[in-house]
């Protein structure tokens, strides 16, 4: 649920001899789509070394302890956990596949169903791959069967959210109620959603005087309050994204949405500094390929671009989804490819109906001078009553009449 990364960027491969595929590994301009794969004649030929981390000293140690007793489920509930938590705090993937490739080999063996703790990591893994659907249904499945579980009724009220789904995020953010700060957040979300800005402000002010100073928790409401100032035109809505981030520095999400306002606010050098202190995720990447385009002269800035297209096409060609409003972003922003910006931005909003997806939707759609792109957007907001009045002179222009 809350999108934890680690301040410490995964170290570098050593320079090698630059061969297509050894190059295309590291975002470099090698001709990553004519490629030949490079296969190894020797089975011992070392490939990579990389230096030992102490970080990953605990997720070492269940891993031993889940070796030595495969069939119990508190250990690999153990170890899914921390492969998930650390795939989280790195912004790496791996780990998310090594957890998932745990559980394929867990439910493999008909025997042995998925514990609650295991269910509960499977729809973290379906959630983190875009697979909405399916994690819906995992999160039903629960449940069903745990209707009290706290941690996936909020995990679906959170999907529920992102995909503009806003009476059943209601449904079950009022059922958290009796979790003091997180329901109430939960249900100021659902509020500011659906056009109640104002009593959506003062509920997650309640919340936030309840949750008092956890870190993941309170950085997560900060992070939805200042989406509830930015849309509502306060000036402080930067302000709040700093509080985010001082409250948990490994908080990803906050880190980048910070970023995001910088980059409006026209702070380039304060952006760039932000982003490249945290990991070099693909959404990291995506903020500095799109201040590569303002700030010239950075050398740091050159690569992201060319390195985000590389795992743009290899994430393609191993049939993985990207995650499509960043896609629409980087072609609108960096590439300047229009059509495809809007097709990505219209297939994105079909999925997720958040305050970015709004935005790049009519962003895309307005660059391309194209009203009827945003039909569904502007019938949604109808039936929601949704708020963003930075956004007003671009629904002004997709609601008038040509």
């Amino acid at each position: 649920l809350f999108d934890l990364a680690s301040c410490v960027t995964p170290p570098a491969p050593p320079a090698p001899t630059c061969t297509a595929t050894t190059c295309a590994q590291q975002g470099l301009l090698c001709g990553l789509a004519q490629a030949a794969p490079f296969r190894p004649t020797n089975p011992d030929q070392v490939l990579l070394e990389l230096p030992a981390r102490a970080d990953l000293a605990g997720l070492r140690a269940v891993d031993a302890a889940y070796r030595k007793e495969p069939r119990d489920p508190a250990r690999i509930e153990r170890l899914v956990g921390a492969e998930v938590a650390l795939g989280r705090r790195l912004s790496d993937p791996r780990y998310f596949g090594q957890a998932e490739a745990l559980l394929a080999e867990w439910r493999a063996d008909r025997t042995r169903d998925l514990t609650l703790g295991l269910a509960i990591a499977w729809a973290d893994i379906q959630q983190h791959r875009h697979d909405y659907v399916a994690a819906r249904a995992t999160l039903d499945q629960t449940l069903a069967t745990t209707p009290g579980n706290s941690q996936a009724r909020l995990m679906r009220a959170q999907l529920d959210l992102a995909e503009g789904r806003l009476d059943e995020a209601r449904h079950d953010c009022a059922a958290l109620a009796r979790e003091g700060g997180i329901g109430f957040g939960c249900l100021a979300q659902v509020l500011g959603m659906n056009g109640s800005l104002d009593r959506a402000v003062a509920l997650m002010d309640r919340a936030l005087v309840a949750v008092g100073s956890d870190g993941a928790t309170l950085s997560w409401l900060l992070t939805a309050r200042a989406d509830m100032a930015a849309r509502a035109g306060d000036p402080r809505a930067r302000e709040w994204l700093q509080r985010a981030h001082a409250a948990d520095p490994d908080d990803q999400y906050a880190r980048l949405a910070l970023a995001d306002a910088l980059i409006d606010a026209g702070q380039g050098e304060e952006a760039r500094e932000l982003v490249v202190a945290g990991p070099r995720s693909d959404a990291a990447l995506l903020r500095l390929a799109i201040l590569s385009r303002r700030v010239r002269a950075r050398a740091d800035l050159d690569g992201a671009s060319t390195e985000l297209s590389a795992r743009y096409a290899e994430a393609e060609a191993r049939g993985e989804q990207v995650h499509l409003r960043d896609l629409a972003r980087f072609k609108l922003a960096v590439l300047h490819d229009v059509p495809g910006a809007l097709s990505a931005a219209r297939a994105n909003f079909h999925a997720q109906r958040e305050t970015w997806d709004v935005r790049i939707l009519l962003e895309s759609a307005r660059a391309a001078n194209d009203r009827a792109a945003v039909g569904e957007l502007l019938d949604w907001r109808r039936r929601t009553g949704f708020e963003d009045h930075t956004l007003d002179p671009l629904f002004r222009w997709a609601e008038r009449r040509t």
